[in-house]
């Protein structure tokens, strides 16, 4: 009853950099790479009925609905009881399939992050930080049922639930952390 997945196709590669400059404190810059492609080699029966366990469709939404590349740029600064932390990701464009037969393409897409953080002390720290910085949404559905008078489909949603990156936008927090 299973239905293997082969990805022998998957290239990770991440280069780090960390320069001290004294005064100015330490930089520690990253870029990381991945390309990646997910091929369905088995699906297993249903030994009561001989049918698949998963749809065609399903095979393909495995095989599809992940971007396949990703770079992500990060630049994480610390001097003293202060640190910064940026970071850009980029998702290539990536599809959705759907059990009703659509199929549709979504673009790539840039999304920023940011973090700031201060020590108190050695057992206290303070955190506040934005994910999805600049708000970006991926694009709107346009198949698949899509109503004029709402934009949406019977469900209400508007953007692709599968979205790499999410589909609320920004998201800023803060955060307190303990050692004990």
């Amino acid at each position: 009853r299973v239905a293997a997945v082969d990805d022998p196709a998957q290239l990770d590669i991440v280069g780090n950099y960390r320069f001290v400059t004294g005064d100015l404190g330490s930089f520690n810059t990253t870029l990381a790479f991945n390309w990646n492609k997910t091929k369905v080699i088995k699906v297993g029966l249903d030994p009561l009925t001989g049918d698949p366990i998963i749809s065609d469709t399903r095979v393909q939404q495995l095989e599809n609905t992940l971007p396949r590349t990703r770079i992500i740029f990060t630049e994480n600064w610390a001097n003293g009881p202060f640190s910064l932390l940026g970071r850009v990701n980029w998702y290539s464009k990536y599809k959705i399939i759907e059990e009703g037969g659509f199929l549709e393409t979504f673009g790539s897409e840039f999304v920023v992050d940011l973090e700031a953080s201060y020590e108190v002390n050695e057992n206290f720290t303070v955190t506040g930080g934005v994910q999805n910085l600049f708000s970006n949404y991926p694009d709107k559905i346009t198949q698949g049922g899509v109503f004029a008078s709402t934009g949406g489909r019977f469900t209400g949603d508007i953007y692709p639930d599968a979205s790499p990156f999410g589909f609320n936008g920004g998201f800023w927090y803060g955060k307190v952390a303990f050692k004990f």
